[in-house]
């Protein structure tokens, strides 16, 4: 009788930085392997050191694709202003890397989980599936809000059918596509041209937050500080950071007590107008502290501190910030967004505003700080609603429901988990 094994699950993301472990694309490979006994490996580049393989994720591997043509890497270079080229030039360069690691492993793989719909996802699922016809292969869409808007810009775009590609597509034979909100969920289900047929492969897996790391219960209300918090690669363009300073400014002498803390990697052109903007506003600079970049234990003190989480992006995949911070019982302002959708219950716990509506941004602002009767009951209300929802063992339980349903489909197996 042959010896039983557990799950081989591997996450392919060859540009995993450091930063990535305690993000979805190391943290659902990494639940799986704690939680559901899965063999789990992260495979990419060598970028950087990885220390958070021994404090966030003990157990999960990394294997590391090698640079098989250097001097392609080069070349590279020096391609700058030929985007197409560069463009298919880095799409080969890859496929010659990663290729040899997918054909030598790829049988040993059970589940296979690519992200994003893009050429070297399906050409890797082909790979894969030239030498493990019995695997689960996982399409992780991490797709932005923007596609949505898209659509309805261009609708005549939904009759394009991409008979070509979409055959090309098929070859992988992907049994899980998966998406990570309810919204994006059902856009493509009913207009989203390229995936037309696949809706029984189709699933909603959101993202979520390690419940296990959290305080058994979140810090009262009361207990929390007047702090607005807002995280993420401040300054970039999708994080709408200059709505917050400038609401801030709009509302604060209104509102003495209260302070706007900004935490993330500051982009670089940003600084020049975050300078200029506490100079306009010196009575009120003190009041604006930017800290930089956290751990994720230095964030997490943060959010225990904060009473609101302002979020005024322009797009999102996922408000990975929103969930962690939610669970904390940070109140939500931000822009309505499929994913803060879901996050805030449609907006129960939380305050939505139009992407981009400084007024009405603004204006909300005010409302959460002249009521914070009302605050103090969201907050109760989001942390206990995103603890029960989004947390990443009972999300990972669902996933591993779903693989382990494929797998049955695929094979008579023997595998144990």
């Amino acid at each position: 009788m042959p010896e039983r094994k557990h799950v081989v699950f591997a996450t392919f993301f060859p540009s995993c930085e450091n930063i990535h472990l305690t993000k979805d694309v190391g943290m659902i490979p990494y639940v799986l392997h704690r939680d559901f006994g899965y063999d789990s490996r992260l495979i990419c580049y060598e970028n950087g050191e990885y220390p958070y393989l021994k404090t966030e994720v003990p157990g999960l591997e990394l294997q590391y694709i090698r640079c098989q043509l250097p001097s392609l890497k080069r070349l590279l270079k020096y391609l700058g202003g030929c985007p197409r080229l560069t463009s298919s030039l880095k799409l080969l360069s890859l496929l010659i890397d990663a290729l040899p690691v997918i054909l030598r492993f790829g049988k040993e793989i059970d589940v296979l989980q690519l992200y994003h719909l893009k050429p070297e996802s399906v050409l890797i699922g082909i790979a894969y599936r030239m030498v493990n016809r019995r695997g689960v292969l996982q399409l992780k869409l991490d797709m932005n809000s923007h596609v949505i808007e898209y659509y309805d810009k261009h609708p005549h775009e939904r009759r394009n059918k991409y008979p070509i590609r979409r055959r090309i597509f098929n070859l992988a034979s992907f049994d899980i596509v998966s998406v990570e909100s309810k919204a994006m969920c059902n856009f493509i289900r009913e207009v989203y041209p390229f995936l037309k047929g696949f809706e029984k492969k189709l699933y909603y897996i959101p993202n979520g937050i390690d419940a296990s790391k959290l305080p058994s219960s979140p810090k009262g209300y009361g207990d929390k500080e007047n702090i607005i918090l807002h995280s993420g690669r401040i300054g970039l363009y999708q994080k709408g950071s200059e709505i917050i300073l400038k609401a801030f400014a709009d509302i604060c002498n209104d509102f003495p007590g209260w302070r706007l803390v900004m935490t993330g990697q500051m982009e670089e052109p940003f600084f020049n107008y975050f300078r200029d903007f506490l100079g306009e506003h010196e009575d009120i600079a003190d009041r604006i502290a930017y800290l930089g970049f956290l751990k994720p234990r230095e964030l997490y003190d943060q959010y225990y501190r904060a009473k609101i989480l302002a979020m005024p992006s322009r797009f999102e995949s996922f408000g990975l910030l929103a969930v962690e911070a939610g669970a904390f019982g940070d109140i939500i302002l931000g822009s309505d967004l499929p994913s803060l959708r879901d996050i805030t219950n449609d907006g129960k716990y939380g305050y939505l505003c139009p992407i981009d509506d400084i007024d009405c941004f603004t204006e909300n602002l005010r409302i959460m700080l002249s009521n914070e009767a009302e605050l103090s009951k969201k907050s109760g209300l989001i942390a206990h609603f995103i603890r029960s929802r989004f947390d990443w063992t009972k999300i990972c339980d669902n996933l591993n429901c779903i693989i382990l349903d494929g797998l049955r489909k695929r094979r008579n197996s023997d595998v144990e988990i």
